[in-house]
């Protein structure tokens, strides 16, 4: 409570008799857009293209499609072949055959862990050289140097800006990117088409009668009860479906009408 409290959030309670108490808390972060990271005076550092001359292969391992059509989204446009796989068991089958040139890997996964996937490619003749770079969400569990010593090429904490990703693949890698410094406002980031496919995507995963009353927020326009709406959803839709509700979520709180209006009109 008190660790909750200091870092500006609340805590509430309920109760129901027979069944259970129910705690729940929330906590105000600084959103970020992916993609972009600024390096003084306005100036943003990205990722426009690929320097190599061939076109490397990803393979992106996650149980959340979610992310992985994030993360394919924004590899695929700096210039990366992206394959895709849900479990470790497919990505093992995936990356004998593909031979990818990286593989980025969620470590908390419900078959197996990104950990155990990474130890048996490591066993394997064809695979134990090939750059593994994981990703979590729990960095109070697992430490960069424990991770790196296990056999891991880079360990990053989500959620990261895109330009960490980059970094670490040109530090394990022999991929190279060019980057570009920019002015702020632009970036390498998904385009409003993408964004609002995922955020439409985020919304009818609901429980209809929430995915119906956000709908009729965003149609008229309703910022605040949208709002609301928002911080109703359980924690572990936030988490499956975390770019989405978080770019929701800011375009409700910053009354985004060019949002509403491309949302309206995509829902049609």
């Amino acid at each position: 409570s008190r660790i909750i409290k200091g870092m500006g959030g609340e805590i509430t309670v309920s109760s129901e008799v027979d069944k259970g108490t129910e705690f729940a808390f929330a906590l105000k972060f600084q959103y970020y857009d992916i993609g972009k990271t600024s390096v003084g005076d306005g100036i943003q550092r990205t990722v426009s293209g690929i320097k190599n001359e061939y076109k490397p292969t990803a393979l992106l391992v996650d149980d959340i499609e979610s992310n992985l059509l994030v993360h394919k989204a924004l590899l695929k446009r700096v210039g990366f072949e992206c394959l895709m796989a849900r479990s470790a068991a497919i990505a093992i089958t995936i990356a004998e055959e593909a031979k990818p040139d990286i593989i980025i890997t969620d470590i908390m996964m419900a078959d197996k862990s990104g950990i155990q996937l990474m130890q048996e490619l490591r066993n394997e003749e064809w695979s134990k050289h090939i750059p593994i770079i994981a990703l979590t969400a729990n960095g109070r569990s697992y430490k960069k140097d424990e991770m790196l010593a296990k056999g891991f090429s880079e360990f990053i904490i989500k959620p990261f800006r895109m330009e960490e990703l980059f970094n670490a693949i040109e530090h394990c890698s022999e991929i190279e990117f060019v980057w570009e410094s920019k002015s702020a406002g632009k970036s390498n980031e998904l385009n409003q088409n993408e964004q609002i496919d995922l955020v439409l995507k985020f919304i009818d995963s609901l429980d209809v009668e929430v995915s119906a009353n956000i709908k009729e927020t965003i149609e008229y326009q309703y910022f605040d009860k949208l709002e609301q709406l928002l911080l109703t959803v359980p924690l572990h839709e936030r988490e499956k479906h975390q770019f989405a509700y978080n770019h929701l979520l800011s375009a409700a709180k910053d009354t985004n009408f060019t949002m509403m209006i491309k949302l309206t009109e995509a829902m049609v």
